[in-house]
């Protein structure tokens, strides 16, 4: 049995001139039923698009594209604003005026986009290889969970996808409408060909002829309007653009008036881009650090790894089984190759071409450009997907025609392991985007009179205006105010003047806006950390500010030594006494008593009667910006811990107890007597009363 493959579109079946009234009939009957499939795989594709859709919070860049669809609209296309293209950001601002701002509403527009590129890589496929490929390409797209993951996201993934698709889809038919035996009639019939009788005979033809150029010069111009939306949404859409003239040199080389205005198209999309880059030559030139050591070969293959896996199976299956299933897609892939290129219809071989160049030329440029970027996501090459698709769709079309059963087996691969990886996307919780809103609520719910809550990392800030909790004081730290030591203490005590308590973000890589931990250090020196939570892209940590007179001076001696590493001179209480809902804070005086070489983290409990702890707080060393290992022989470090006593905890008397312990083991510091002798693992400060209300 020989391959499924036909020829580019089926084009003669599509035409039913000369055909017989029961060919008319079987033609008639297939085409629906080709229409009825199509149908089902779109309503396929809409039924995983919204499911769930505003399950996950927005992660930062979403919160990015909520605020500029606010902006004034020359905000929102100034390039001053995003280095990004202003295009997707351009259609979202319409998009909401209309829809909302809410999760759903924003992601809805990338839905959108995303389910228009089904049927766009079906006539793609369908052009380049016939329709049973053109409805296999268009069954993987609608299940792809590569494409469902970004039709779920408020950025401008879907629509670079969609753009440079329907590129690629043009520039076929300017290619494929060079050889065709019956050009179309209508522009209409260009972009979507219809499926309709062409038995006019000559004269029909002779009667068209002239409207042929105005065919043609419609692709053009629709050619360049898809490519520019392309562009102006995304950098790396350019890539493709790349791939398409290495393919049209190769096509076009000995046709010098289709070169001349393939050319001519191509100049007039670098006029239009070209004040745009000049317009972010200040971003350009700032990538002076770039990482041109990463230009080896082993980077080539992580980005290679990363993307096709990405393209098979998305980003949430965990290596090895996401590997090993790439591996049988990557099968498919070469499959699809070698019919492509083993059944060329044309003289040139366009189908093979176009698809391959799509495929490899903006992989190889993903790695060209990675040093002068932040870092790789598998997203940046979604534009290529398309290409990815048709070939597994090509590969699956010639098992088919091999076996029924071999094509169901391969039908069966390809939805299970799309399944695998769906499930994950929208069940496992390992793969929540963000959880911001999480941490806001958190803060909402906890919130008192005299609290205030300080942002440090700008880049927060959009996150912050879509989920900000209401009535909470907030400041913003700048990075100004971080430069140095004596500038974070101005400008720290200045923001923080007239609060009780301050709940401190800390958002991203701190490594960026405060490596040094100034916010952490001044916060931990002039108040007492009573919480910490951590939250995904971000932490955030609760100090009651030191009362007037509060831990200044050591209270009480204890003289505790602790393994030999750390003696525990004393501490300061700031009460005895306590009511529910209060904070208990108290300083701890330690003295290094060797160069420690592990991190230790200091424990301090509240025990009620039973040993069971009712608060506690667990950290190291200023809030961990001191660590045991920087200590100096014979230095004393001044340790602040707050407990926070729940509203419902009952009165009576608890056990207050202080040591150290090594976090990897858990193991404790023991409390060495003079001797020598262990003679605890904890030290005990004494009883807290719990009085009632």
């Amino acid at each position: 049995m020989g391959s499924s493959f036909v020829g580019p579109g089926d084009r003669k079946s599509d035409g039913l001139a000369g055909l017989s009234d029961q060919e008319e009939r079987s033609c008639d009957f297939n085409r629906r039923l080709r229409n009825i499939i199509l149908i089902l795989l779109l309503l396929a594709a809409f039924a995983l698009r919204p499911y769930r859709l505003d399950h996950q919070e927005f992660w930062g860049d979403e919160a990015f594209s909520a605020y500029m669809s606010k902006l004034p609209l020359p905000s929102t296309v100034s390039p001053r604003t995003d280095v990004h293209p202003p295009l997707y950001y351009l259609l979202l601002n319409f998009w909401v005026r209309l829809t909302g701002s809410s999760v759903f509403a924003l992601r809805f527009l990338s839905l959108v986009l995303g389910l228009l590129t089904v049927p766009l890589v079906y006539r793609l496929a369908r052009l380049a290889f016939g329709v049973s490929v053109g409805l296999l390409a268009a069954l993987l797209c609608a299940i792809s969970p590569f494409q469902v993951y970004y039709s779920q996201e408020a950025r401008m993934h879907a629509l670079a996808t969609f753009s440079t698709t329907l590129s690629m889809f043009l520039l076929a038919r300017l290619v494929s409408s060079e050889r065709e035996q019956s050009r179309p009639r209508r522009f209409s019939d260009a972009i979507l060909p219809a499926d309709q009788p062409d038995n006019q005979g000559s004269s029909a033809s002779r009667s068209t002829a002239g409207n042929l150029r105005g065919v043609e010069l419609g692709l053009w111009i629709a050619y360049f309007l898809a490519t520019a939306a392309a562009i102006f949404t995304y950098y790396y859409a350019l890539f493709v653009v790349v791939a398409e003239n290495a393919l049209l040199m190769a096509l076009w080389r000995r046709d010098r008036g289709r070169l001349r205005r393939w050319l001519a198209v191509q100049a007039a999309l670098v006029l239009s881009y070209l004040p745009w880059v000049l317009a972010q030559r200040g971003f350009l030139g700032g990538q002076a650090s770039a990482r041109f050591n990463e230009l080896t070969l082993p980077v080539l293959i992580s980005i290679l790894k990363r993307s096709l896996v990405a393209f098979s199976v998305g980003t949430t299956v965990k290596l090895p089984l996401g590997g090993y299933l790439t591996l049988a897609f990557l099968l498919l892939v070469a499959l699809g190759l070698v019919v492509a290129f083993r059944h060329r219809t044309d003289g040139d071989g366009w189908q093979p071409g176009l698809f391959l160049t799509w495929l490899v030329i903006p992989l190889i440029f993903a790695w060209l450009v990675n040093p002068i970027t932040p870092f790789f996501q598998e997203r940046y090459l979604l534009v290529v997907a398309p290409a990815f698709i048709v070939l597994v769709a090509l590969g699956l079309s010639w098992v088919g025609g091999r076996s029924p059963w071999a094509l169901a087996l391969g039908l069966l691969f390809v939805v299970s392991a799309g399944s695998i990886s769906l499930h994950n996307w929208f069940f496992d919780h390992a793969y929540t985007k963000g959880e911001y809103k999480l941490m806001m609520d958190y803060v909402r719910d906890r919130a008192q009179q005299g609290d205030l809550l300080l942002l440090n990392n700008p880049l927060q800030g959009a996150l912050f205006d879509y989920y900000r909790p209401s009535g909470v004081p907030y400041l913003l730290l700048s990075r100004d105010d971080l430069h140095t030591e004596d500038r974070a203490d101005q400008a720290l005590a200045a923001l923080t003047e007239g609060y009780s308590r301050v709940w401190l973000v800390m958002f991203g890589y701190v490594e960026q806006y405060d490596p040094d931990h100034l916010a952490e250090r001044w916060l931990s020196e002039h108040g007492y950390r009573s919480s910490y939570r951590s939250f995904l892209g971000a932490y955030l940590t609760l100090y009651v500010m030191s009362p007037s007179g509060v831990g200044s001076s050591m209270q009480h001696t204890v003289a505790a030594n602790l393994g030999n590493e750390a003696l525990l001179v004393g501490y300061s209480l700031s009460a005895g006494e306590i009511k529910a809902g209060e904070t208990l804070m108290l300083t701890l005086y330690w003295q290094a008593l060797a160069e420690m070489e592990r991190r230790y983290t200091v424990f301090v409990h509240l025990l009620d009667a039973d040993n069971h702890i009712v608060a506690q707080m667990d950290s190291e060393p200023l809030g961990g910006t001191h660590p045991t290992t920087e200590w100096q022989l014979g230095e004393i470090v001044r340790d602040n811990y707050g407990l926070l006593i729940a509203p419902d905890t009952p009165p009576g008397e608890y056990l207050l107890e202080v040591g150290m312990y090594y976090l990897p083991t858990l193991e404790r510091l023991p409390v060495l007597e003079a001797s020598g002798n262990v003679r605890d693992d904890r030290v005990v400060l004494g009883t807290i009363q719990q009085a009632r209300e």
